[in-house]
């Protein structure tokens, strides 16, 4: 991806806002947006759902179960912030 759209994904995925730079949170915050850049319990249900539904060819409780460590692999990445 170019840079600026690149910085972007990882603001929206892992709530780096710090990349962005000045004028992009500026944007975000004065469209009432800047939420969207904060890892939170929306993020993680995400991740959690596309892990479920991504296996759904593996058995209920095996697919909890990977869907479960998916969601700790994202929080790792995330530097376990809250």
């Amino acid at each position: 991806l170019p840079p600026i759209q690149a910085k972007l994904l990882q603001g929206l995925l892992f709530g780096s806002k710090e990349e962005l730079g000045e004028e992009w949170k500026s944007f975000f915050l004065k469209s009432g947006t800047i939420h969207i850049l904060a890892a939170s319990g929306l993020h993680a249900g995400f991740i959690y759902l596309f892990f479920y539904y991504a296996l759904f060819f593996v058995k209920e409780n095996i697919r909890i179960l990977l869907s479960a460590f998916g969601l700790w692999w994202y929080v790792f990445l995330l530097g376990f912030s809250p």
